[in-house]
Parts: structure tokens; C-alpha cells; sequence
């Protein structure tokens, strides 16, 4: 690794390499803004640089998309698909149970770290910079906390109630042969993966998978352009935020295709047949900033992300929540035993129950003035403290000092 000239800004690599949304490449953009305001110059490898490129540009940080990972290129044949029931079922799932990709991952940081010289990276959900950048470079690892389990017993937990599918004697095999193809020695376990210089769960800690099992506090979620107050009116849209897969769901889609207006919605990947089924709708074919989501919505209907039920729950919003994971399961767990909307597995729901539970998010009265009373807790509980600059802190301390 080339060492830093003491007449360049300091540099940090931030990466994301996995998952769908805004979201992760948010957690990246909003603590890149204290990053650039200290003085520090980024770069951002990024899975899907479709929107980013616009935001990072607009805070002078350059960008490349990079698809790392083939689980991530939609036409790669054959990918191995499984269960997700632990974290290590995520990494296999993502594709480090392939030496071939591990060690193609670490071939193109190696040519980052060469081009870029970064002093530090920051990644969310990029477990290949994680593997190539832990022996020479400070590596801080952020994303929501399903996603940066606690070392229990010097194992990864599975998740609560489920048991891991994939090997992990076999998942640590396929790493270290990647590791070893890629010019870095091996992980003495698989938990060494996580054995970094900062690893920055984000919650809200409501929704951890892992209470009183850790010992890095889960910082509180980053959602960039929340208002600082609930509106004084609410809107009169139904938003609906669900990825395209939902396509393939006729339950979901028969009761979103009977839903009357007004419907604002974004569905990533949507076919022009089933975009035709929602002829009614306003489709939006970018991210939609929560400020506006906040301002036009009188409900909202997700997939139960951290990021975006936390803000429905601080703003008196109600939410209908189709979860398609296990920490939309535990959001969505939250929203319905606080009463403040409903929640159902994603293959579980009907075109009945759906179609009740937006009526209900739409028309309920008294559901309207239960989210609006519990809203001022929930924005001061974690939306108090500005978690970007949280995690930026953290970079800077471990940059050099000079």
C-alpha cells in the first residue's frame, strides 16, 4: 500500500456493494457530508449508481458503480440462492461462499486502493472491501444492526427462532481460498470478518435482532431530509414503496390494482404490464425524498426498512408493512403490536387482508390519532442525535493525524 503525501486531503474509500434502495447508499452519502466538511476527500464504489451519482456529485464526491458481486448482476445464470436465516447465510448469500468472486472483489479494491490511496473505508453491506481492505487499512463497517451481528460464544448468532442453512465451516472454506487467490491470508474464523477497526451497527435499537448481546451500542438511524416536526395536516396519498418482485405477487397486486387514488408509488423494476395494472397511480421512477413522502402521504405501504418506519412512526404516520426479510419481520412486529398499523409477511398476504389494512391505514380515526400522539417520543428517542455525523466522528479518529 502506498504510503499518504502529507500535501494531499486525507481520503476515505466509502463502499456499498449489496441491496436494494436508496438506503444504503445513504448511510454512505450523509456521513461522506461531515467527511467533506472536515476536509476529506471521497470516493464512493457503488453497487448502483442509477440516482447516487447526482447526490454524492452534488456534495463534490466522485462515484463509480461497480457490480462486485455476480449475485447482483440480474442475467448471471445459475447463482446459488438459499435461506437467509443468519448472517453468515447473508454472506454466502451475497457470494462470498465463491473463491472465484471473493478473489475477483479483491482485485478490483486492489486497484482502487492503487488508483485512490484511501486512509480509511467506510462500507455498508460491502463485505468484499471489508476482506480486502482489513490488513492494510482501517475498515469501518455500518448498516442496519440485522446486518452487523454481535461475536456471541465466537459465533455469529442465527437468527432468533431459525438455524443457519449454509455451512459455515464451508463458507469460511470458500473465503480463504478467495483470500488466498487474492494475495491475503486467511481468516482464522469466520467471525474474524467483523475483527475491524469499527464496526457501526445502526438501529432503531427497537429492532435489533440481538438485545443485550452486544457490546458496540447500535447508533440511531440516519434518515437525511426528516422534518423537524410532523406536519400539521396530514396528506391524502396513499404512498406505496415496494420492490418490483411484487410483480410476481397476484394477491399484492390485485388489491394495489383496486386501490383508489390518489396513489403515489415507486417500484423499482416495474414490468409495463403491471405498470399498466396500476394505470392510476403516479409512478415515480426515482427514490422519492422522505420530506415529500412526509408532506403528500396520509399513509404508507413498505416493505418495513429500519430507515423508513422509523421515520413513519416519528412523523404520525401509519404504515402498512409487507415484509420480505427478517428485520422488516421485527419492524413490521413493532409497528402492529404498538398499534400503529399493520403488518404481514409478504407471501402471507392476501388480497382480503391487504385491501382491509389500507382502508384501515387510510380511514381509521382513531388509528390516525394514536400515530400522531406517539410520534413526538419516537422523533425525540431517535431522531435527537444526527447519527451520520455519529459515524463520520468515528472515521476521523481513525484517520492520521497528519
Amino acid at each position: 500500500m502506498a504510503s499518504r503525501s502529507a500535501a494531499r486531503p486525507k481520503r476515505v474509500l466509502l463502499a456499498w456493494e449489496f441491496g436494494a434502495g436508496r438506503t444504503h447508499y445513504a448511510n454512505l452519502l450523509n456521513a461522506a457530508r461531515h467527511l467533506r466538511a472536515a476536509g476529506v476527500e471521497c470516493l464512493a464504489t457503488l453497487y448502483d449508481n442509477t440516482a447516487a451519482d447526482r447526490e454524492f456529485a452534488a456534495i463534490g464526491v466522485r462515484t463509480m458503480q461497480s457490480y462486485v458481486w455476480p449475485s447482483q448482476r440480474r442475467w448471471h445464470p445459475g447463482w446459488r440462492r438459499l435461506q437467509v436465516n443468519s448472517f453468515t447465510d447473508f454472506l454466502a448469500y451475497t457470494g462470498l461462499g465463491h473463491s472465484e468472486a471473493v478473489a475477483g472483489a479483491i482485485a478490483h479494491y486492489d486497484t482502487l486502493f492503487a488508483q485512490f490511496q484511501p486512509d480509511a473505508i467506510l462500507c455498508d453491506q460491502a463485505f468484499g472491501a471489508v476482506l480486502a481492505g482489513r490488513e492494510h487499512i482501517p475498515v469501518i463497517a455500518t448498516s442496519f444492526c440485522i446486518r452487523l451481528p454481535p461475536i456471541v460464544d465466537a459465533a455469529f448468532p442465527s437468527y432468533p427462532g431459525a438455524t443457519s442453512t449454509y455451512s459455515t465451516k464451508e463458507l469460511l472454506t470458500a473465503i480463504n481460498r478467495g483470500l488466498a487467490m487474492g494475495g491475503r491470508f486467511p481468516l482464522r474464523d469466520i467471525t474474524d470478518i467483523l475483527r475491524i477497526a469499527a464496526v457501526l451497527p445502526q438501529g432503531p435499537v427497537e429492532f435489533d435482532l440481538y438485545p443485550g448481546q452486544r457490546t458496540e451500542a447500535v447508533l440511531p438511524p440516519v434518515v437525511p431530509g426528516l422534518p423537524v416536526v410532523p406536519p400539521a395536516v396530514p396528506g391524502d396519498e396513499v404512498f406505496v414503496y415496494l420492490h418490483g418482485f411484487v410483480q410476481e405477487n397476484e394477491p399484492v397486486m390485485a388489491a394495489l390494482a383496486a386501490m383508489p387514488g390518489p396513489v403515489r408509488a415507486y417500484l423499482p423494476d416495474l414490468l409495463p404490464e403491471a405498470a399498466a395494472r396500476l394505470g392510476s397511480f403516479v409512478l415515480e421512477p426515482e427514490p422519492v425524498p422522505i420530506a415529500d413522502i412526509i408532506r403528500r402521504s396520509r399513509c404508507v405501504i413498505h416493505h418495513g426498512g429500519p430507515q423508513l418506519t422509523a421515520a413513519c412512526l416519528a412523523m404520525g404516520l401509519p404504515q402498512v408493512v409487507l415484509s420480505k426479510e427478517m428485520d422488516n419481520r421485527v419492524a413490521g412486529a413493532y409497528v402492529a403490536a404498538n398499534g400503529l398499523g399493520d403488518a404481514c409477511w409478504l407471501a402471507d398476504a392476501t388480497t382480503e387482508w391487504l385491501s382491509a389494512a389500507v382502508d384501515r391505514a387510510r380511514g381509521d380515526a382513531d388509528l390516525h390519532a394514536r400515530c400522531r400522539a406517539a410520534a413526538p417520543d419516537f422523533l425525540r428517542r431517535w431522531f435527537s442525535q444526527d447519527g451520520a455525523k455519529m459515524i463520520a466522528d468515528r472515521v476521523l479518529a481513525l484517520l492520521p493525524s497528519t
